[in-house]
Parts: structure tokens; sequence; C-alpha cells
């Protein structure tokens, strides 16, 4: 039951840390890092994807789940500090969509932010994995 649990949250911490990222950059518009895609998908006639009231809805349920994974995480591994990573890194990624400011700091609060709740997801996933074998091999070396 662990090992489908643990599973779970790691694909629901990367999926919404993903989706998250996505989002973001898409409602950045063309100062995103993903810029190209935008293209392509207007290209395609998917431009009702970069309207601000379907990219926030996206951007903040998305951002929710992987936030609610790292906290479901940290009772599992006792380590706080990538919940704490991905908190910060969700302010560095909404602040800069509600705030007028320069596009350098725009793109590197942006992308700061959405590589900073992927690499909280991951660090996450790792605290789980290395959790899991420290349990499996004191369940190996137990006497039965």
């Amino acid at each position: 039951m662990g090992n489908f649990a643990d599973k779970a949250r790691r694909i629901f911490s990367f999926g919404g840390a993903s989706i998250a990222a996505l989002s973001a950059n898409f409602a950045a518009g063309c100062v995103g890092l993903l810029a190209p895609l935008g293209v392509a998908i207007t290209a395609l006639g998917l431009d009702w994807l970069h309207l601000w009231g379907v990219q926030m809805p996206i951007l903040y349920g998305a951002s929710a789940l992987s936030l609610a994974s790292l906290a479901h995480s940290v009772v599992r591994h006792r380590r706080p500090f990538p919940l704490l990573l991905g908190v910060a890194s969700v302010g560095a990624l909404l602040y800069p969509l509600h705030e007028a400011m320069d596009v350098t700091v725009f793109r590197m609060l942006l992308n700061g932010g959405a590589a900073g709740l992927l690499g909280a997801a991951l660090w996450s996933a790792l605290l789980l994995r290395r959790l899991r074998r420290a349990q499996e091999s004191c369940q190996l070396g137990a006497p039965t």
C-alpha cells in the first residue's frame, strides 16, 4: 500500500508542478519560456488557452495540487524543506502575474518559481525514495 501511495504522491507533485509551470508560461504570453509553444497553440486555433480566465484557474489549481502533495509528503519523510521551497516557488510564480514589473524581473521570477516548484517535487520524491529504501533494508535485516 505504501508503494502505491508514494507513486501517487510523486505523480500529483510532479503533475501539479508541471501543469503550474506550463500554465504560468502560457499566461505570460510572449515573455514566457515556452513562447514558441504558445505560437503553435495559437496556430492550431486553441488561442482560448491564453485567456486569463482560463489560465488562472488552471495555474492556481495545479499549484494547490502540488503544494498539497508536498505537504502530504512531509508527513511521510518528516523534512519540511521541500514544502518550504514549494511555497516560496509558488509565491515567486504567482507574484509577477499580478504585479506590473520590468520584463527581466518578470521572467526571472516566473521561470525561477517554475523551476523551484519542479525542484521541490524532485527533492520530495528523492526523500520518499530514500525513506522507502531505508524501510525495506530494515525489514530485510530483521530476524523472523
